[in-house]
């Protein structure tokens, strides 16, 4: 992904977060609740990941890509 399409993803998953805007993966139903950004140990390449939260009020996180959780909702 470019640095610009990084941005963008980024803006779409903090609208999300900020709005509590419902938003799906695979086939269920989460709020953002974090954007994780974190170095890979020996390559220092950067990872972007969203947590998700269970809207059926389960107290489970699910950690996804930026970019699939993009792609997922967008397409």
């Amino acid at each position: 992904m470019t640095k610009e399409q990084r941005a963008d993803y980024q803006k779409f998953a903090t609208h999300c977060m900020k709005n509590k805007t419902p938003v799906k993966f695979n086939t269920g139903r989460y709020t953002v609740k974090a954007l994780i950004y974190r170095l890979r140990d020996k390559t220092d390449e950067e990872l972007f990941t969203v947590e998700l939260a269970d809207l059926n009020g389960c107290d489970s996180l699910i950690t996804v890509g930026l970019e699939e959780f993009y792609k997922e909702n967008n397409f």
